[in-house]
């Protein structure tokens, strides 16, 4: 059910490993052009642990947005669900 709720949204589950390490230096090389701080620290366990929660719980709403969506289509329902998690995610850090 996630699967299908991820292809309505139409949101691309595979990434191949060559794409997410383009992606990742071309972010590191404008952080670094914009004198931002790309975090080079390793993971601490506390972090982990939010990390672990936030992914549990995006999870969990995913599927109940997904149950609703399938009971009641609604065009705004993939909307609701994006805006629920970037506030959640927003929290946590």
């Amino acid at each position: 059910m996630e699967r299908q709720f991820l292809e309505l949204l139409n949101f691309n589950i595979n990434v191949p490993s060559s794409v997410y390490a383009k992606y990742y230096f071309d972010l590191r090389s404008l952080a670094n052009a914009s004198q931002l701080v790309f975090p080079v620290e390793q993971l601490s366990r506390e972090r982990a642990v939010k990390l672990e929660v936030s992914a549990s719980v995006v999870n969990k709403l995913t599927a109940v947005v997904a149950h609703a969506y399938v009971m009641c289509p609604s065009p705004l329902t993939p909307l609701f669900f994006r805006w629920v998690c970037l506030v959640f995610v927003y929290r946590l850090q």
